[in-house]
């Protein structure tokens, strides 16, 4: 995973967090808003998932050689 991967995974994550948030405070004036919450936190996840992913994957190769 290189450099402009990785930011644009964190700049990915920071929006659907925000998404996230946006939804659960104003669900109540607007109910559609629940649905950007629940992506919002679902894309979050993904995005969170596939960063400690490529990381583990990219520290667990370290050191070793390949065949």
């Amino acid at each position: 995973m290189n450099t402009k991967s990785k930011v644009l995974h964190l700049v990915g994550a920071f929006i659907s967090l925000i998404m996230f948030v946006i939804g659960i405070i104003f669900s109540k004036e607007i109910p559609l808003l629940i649905l950007v919450g629940i992506l919002g936190l679902t894309f979050f996840s993904f995005l969170l998932f596939r960063i400690f992913t490529n990381l583990n994957n990219n520290n667990g190769n370290e050191g070793k050689r390949s065949i």
